[in-house]
């Protein structure tokens, strides 16, 4: 028995279009693990049936062949902001427990021109 080459059946899927979906499904992947500096998963799912019992009337029975290309690709933490929670129990930028501290600049006048 001669088995016929994976990437010669992979070529004739879609015409081509599945291995094309692929090759950019691997493109994706690179620039995401790059970018983010965590893993991708590329997957290539071939479902193989057959053309359905009484739909032809060829000798040989047909199978169908259908691709489908997925892919799982790192996303970007987003930035997280530090909340602190007040006496009523309510968000707040500014830590409650601690004194503001005003700050100015040295030989500064109150209009903010230098003297």
């Amino acid at each position: 028995m001669k088995l016929r080459s994976a990437q010669a059946i992979l070529n004739e899927i879609e015409d081509g279009n599945a291995l094309e979906q692929l090759a950019q499904a691997f493109h994706d992947a690179i620039s995401a693990v790059r970018e983010h500096g965590k893993p991708a998963t590329v997957n290539l799912k071939i479902t193989v049936g057959t053309l359905g019992e009484g739909q032809h009337k060829l000798v040989e029975p047909p199978i169908i062949m259908q691709a489908e290309v997925t892919t799982k690709l790192p996303k970007a933490v987003p930035p997280a902001t530090i909340f602190f929670v007040d006496q009523d129990g309510n968000a707040t930028r500014n830590l409650t427990r601690q004194q503001e501290i005003s700050l100015s600049v040295a030989g500064a006048t109150a209009e903010g021109s230098k003297s």
